[in-house]
């Protein structure tokens, strides 16, 4: 007797080894044609998860950051679907998203300038904050977060200067 997990499908490998991901799963994660998917092993299981190219620029963007950071007292985040990729402040580096923070990742269309409190894993990070989308592909890969904890970052051009050579470079790819 064959037990099924409550999400999960069964399909057939073809004879050049291919699988067909199920109309519904693509829908229910973004899943467009010709998109990227990362496959790898973990285990005895294989796992596929839709790819970002985001972790490919992290030398470029924490130039960027860490120069901005010194100038202008405020600090960075730039976030994956699922956690902090890169930031100015140790803390919350490689941190988990927590639900609330992946659903704005996949909700957020537009820039953002407002109070925030969220939790990272075992951190909170609180302040004044410009958030921006990072959009790849029309497609929504991350956030862009300039925040200071004491006092308003300020206009959101820097943010919006840095969120679009981010996504300039990673739309190259």
């Amino acid at each position: 007797m064959i037990i099924l997990a409550q999400n999960s499908n069964i399909r057939r490998i073809d004879e050049l080894g291919r699988i067909v991901i199920p109309k519904d799963i693509r829908k229910k994660l973004h899943i467009k044609d010709s998109e990227p998917l990362e496959i790898f092993i973990e285990g005895d299981e294989i796992h596929i998860k839709k790819y970002s190219s985001l972790p490919d620029i992290v030398e470029y963007v924490n130039f960027l950051f860490d120069t901005s950071s010194r100038i202008t007292g405020n600090e960075y985040i730039l976030t994956t679907r699922e956690k902090v990729l890169l930031s100015t402040d140790p803390d919350y580096k490689e941190k988990a998203l927590q639900e609330e923070l992946k659903k704005m990742v996949l909700s957020c269309t537009e820039m953002k300038n407002e109070q925030i409190e969220y939790l990272l894993e075992d951190s909170i990070l609180k302040g004044n904050a410009n958030i921006v989308p990072i959009i790849v592909d029309n497609d929504r890969s991350g956030l862009l977060i300039e925040y200071n904890k004491d006092r308003a970052p300020g206009n959101m051009d820097t943010v919006k200067i840095y969120a679009n050579l981010i996504e300039n470079r990673l739309n190259c790819y």
